[in-house]
């Protein structure tokens, strides 16, 4: 299956093109964020993956749409649930430097799939919407560059001329501040409550104090650049294209600078880079002509061509040439002595294996932090320790695959990339409002075998102004109160608190999640049983309540979701 394409088509496909270097930013941006998160799941795997959890797999199923699958449902135990978060966590490692992208990347979008449908309550909105790109990403050669797969393949280092899959994932990053922006219209207290919520940090909070005259004319503001980020994205203009870039990376650091926002702004500095140019990357890069620093390598010595592309691919250094040392007479004849690389630096200055390897170190802008250590001997052993590794160079070469080798079936993945893209901004149209909650639902059950049924907008927390925290209290046998998280069920405390099974962005999920109405009751009942088994005898019944404190008062209203009896079965 191909798509026809016409002159006039193509040509704007190509104006619309992708920079290569912003789609490796994506991936190894999104590649960190995996890992992190699935480090975080890996701490509290025991809670959230085994059947002694918050969750065991009879309610996880209950749970589960008719397409929804989890490989994390095949084994209950500890050890299985380790064993996917540590695989969860390698592969999504791998994906970041871009070895055998493809294969890693698919292999963590299986994992992430089956660990969202395992434990459905503790996924966020970020989570959703970085698997929603990630799902876009694997469609499309994010790994020509700054990756294992594309140092190993230098000769294939062309830019595409775009392509479906290109413009899909523009459009999708485009559309996301103005899908936030429509959805939050109507929100109650907009940006005023926002940072008077537990969702502003310090720097919020303050800012909502003592310039709240401000914030309206800030909020209309930031909606109109999140609208406008759409046409100047879709503009076939490069001074259009850096400003869409530049607002879409104002609203990413002001969320960082202002609130508690998770992953989500930054994965909107990943999107804000997938709207950089060529040229402006190029600028980032220096001068290909003037080059402060020329690395040639033996060609005729295994692994030598590989550890001199990765050195200069994963140390990020300006102004830099690569290439083999016969081509250049003066480092040809310093092959001689047996060196694997050389470097001449702008002084005409050769360096040899570890002490070109040195330099390098030190003129790498990533390591600047680290000079002065590396000017005290940390260098000497890195670059020993760099050297050591020229068999890892040759290994990769030889199992890694082309990075931009064309794809057999780029029509399908053509056509995936637009029907997934058409999927999405349903999904989360309907979630901003722009279409009937319906057609949300409708267009949610194919996505399911996916994992994002659920639009990203609808996982994103209150912004009322109010503080929402989630009780849990356990009614002895004799009539007491207790906390029934607390292994000595001490006195019930209504205060907002952390969960004691885990914390972070995970915490906050499951809270959240809790206290929804109807799709979280699954979720309620099992924990509830969980909490009853683990006092088994000593508990009557377990209560979930649902704290809820307006600005400005000094108590929270109480709201009880579930009471559940402890019977002599639980």
């Amino acid at each position: 299956m191909t798509l026809t394409d016409t002159r006039a088509g193509a040509t704007l496909r190509a104006r619309l093109a992708l920079d290569p270097r912003g789609l490796a930013l994506l991936r190894a941006g999104l590649g960190l964020l995996f890992a992190i998160d699935a480090a975080l799941r890996l701490c509290a795997a025991g809670a959230l993956y085994t059947d002694a959890g918050l969750l065991p797999r009879a309610d996880a199923v209950d749970l589960q749409g008719p397409l929804q699958w989890s490989l994390h449902l095949a084994n209950g135990s500890l050890a299985f649930a380790l064993a996917m978060g540590v695989l969860q966590l390698l592969a999504a490692l791998v994906l970041a430097v871009g070895w055998r992208s493809r294969v890693a990347g698919a292999l963590l979008w299986v994992l992430v799939v089956s660990a969202f449908a395992r434990h459905p309550a503790v996924v966020g909105a970020s989570d959703l919407l970085m698997l929603s790109v990630a799902s876009l990403g694997l469609l499309m050669p994010w790994n020509r560059r700054w990756s294992v797969d594309g140092a190993l393949a230098p000769e294939t280092h062309e830019d595409a001329a775009g392509s479906w899959p290109d413009l899909a994932l523009r459009m999708f990053a485009a559309l996301l501040p103005a899908f936030l922006a429509l959805a939050t219209v109507d929100a109650a207290g907009g940006l005023a409550g926002l940072l008077a919520s537990e969702h502003a940090n310090a720097l919020g909070h303050a800012w909502a104090a003592r310039l709240p005259g401000s914030l309206g004319v800030l909020e209309t503001a930031l909606r109109g650049m999140a609208v406008l980020i759409v046409p100047l994205a879709l503009w076939p203009s490069t001074w259009a294209h850096r400003a869409a870039a530049a607002l879409y990376a104002s609203l990413a650091l002001l969320a960082l600078l202002l609130l508690h926002a998770g992953a989500l702004p930054w994965l909107a500095l990943l999107c804000a880079g997938l709207l950089v140019d060529g040229a402006s990357w190029n600028r980032l890069r220096g001068a290909a002509d003037q080059p402060e620093l020329r690395l040639h390598y033996d060609r005729n010595t295994p692994g030598a061509a590989g550890l001199a592309r990765l050195l200069d691919v994963f140390l990020g250094l300006p102004r830099t040439q690569v290439g083999p040392a016969q081509d250049n007479a003066r480092a040809a004849r310093l092959l001689d002595s047996g060196p694997l690389l050389v470097v001449i630096d702008r002084d005409e200055q050769a360096h040899l294996d570890a002490a070109g390897i040195v330099v390098l170190l030190r003129r790498s802008p990533l390591l600047a932090p680290l000079r002065p250590l590396l000017a005290a001997g940390l260098g000497s052993a890195l670059a020993a320790a760099v050297l050591a590794l020229r068999r890892v160079g040759v290994c990769a070469a030889r199992i890694g695959v082309d990075p931009v080798r064309a794809c057999r079936c780029a029509g399908v993945a053509s056509v995936t990339a637009l029907a997934l893209f058409a999927l999405l901004c349903g999904s989360n149209a309907a979630a901003a409002g722009l279409l009937p909650r319906a057609m949300g639902r409708v267009v949610g059950v194919p996505l399911q075998a996916i994992g994002l049924d659920r639009a990203w907008l609808d996982a994103l927390p209150s912004i009322d102004g109010a503080r929402h925290w989630i009780t849990l209290v356990g009614e002895r046998v004799d009539g007491g109160e207790v906390d029934a998280t607390d292994a000595r069920l001490r006195a019930a405390d209504y205060a907002s608190r952390p969960l004691p099974w885990f914390a972070g962005p995970h915490a906050r999920a499951f809270a959240a999640t809790l206290a929804q109405p109807g799709a979280s009751a699954g979720v309620r009942v099992a924990l509830a049983r969980h909490l009853c088994e683990e006092h088994a005898g000593t508990l009557a019944r377990v209560r979930v309540t649902s704290m809820v404190r307006e600005a400005g008062a000094a108590i929270a209203e109480q709201r009880v979701l579930l009471r559940y009896e402890c019977g002599p079965d639980e």
